[in-house]
């Protein structure tokens, strides 16, 4: 399939200059470089798609059905490529996140609040529970846990400084209950 899409660019460069040196310039290739992948486009459709002569080009009846059909395509292509590139550098949607009740403490952090400060586009869903599960399985992007119950093929960043827990009690409390 990719190959029935080779050269499809060239034949518009081609077809919107009218010359095969200034379509090659447009495109950044040498003029026999644009000669070329027209042919081979040519070839596989079956029809010549331009007339040349030593001064001109111009379309045959079939290059302009041809033209007219892709053009509009190959813009839509074009300008959906550019929106994913813009949602690349915007950062944008739902960002599902499951995070375990002794970490709870991170979505009262400056953490959180930074991250949807600079990511103002990504709306969070966020779900606390301590059960254990497969997060990417249960169609999560992330999750926040203790170190010790990641999975081994999970990769894991620290989001905190280092937590420590520890039982404390009273000596009376002791006492009474050992």
């Amino acid at each position: 399939m990719v190959d029935d899409l080779e050269g499809i660019s060239v034949f518009l460069a081609v077809a919107e200059a009218r010359n095969f040196r200034l379509a090659g310039e447009r495109l950044g290739v040498t003029r026999s470089a644009v000669s070329q992948a027209l042919q081979r486009l040519e070839d596989r459709v079956g029809v010549a798609l331009v007339q040349r002569t030593t001064r001109s080009v111009s379309l045959t009846e079939a290059g302009e059905v041809f033209f007219d059909a892709v053009r509009p395509s190959v813009r839509q292509v074009k300008d959906a490529m550019q929106t994913v590139r813009e949602m690349q550098a915007r950062p944008s949607g739902l960002l599902r996140i499951t995070v375990s009740s002794i970490a709870e403490n991170f979505l009262s952090g400056t953490l959180l609040a930074g991250f949807m400060e600079v990511c103002p586009d990504i709306k969070l869903d966020i779900t606390i529970t301590d059960d254990e599960f497969d997060i990417v399985e249960a169609g999560f992007d992330a999750g926040v846990r203790l170190g010790e119950v990641i999975e081994k093929d999970m990769i894991a960043i620290s989001v905190s400084e280092e937590q420590r827990q520890c039982a404390a009690a009273s000596p009376a409390y002791l006492e009474r209950r050992g």
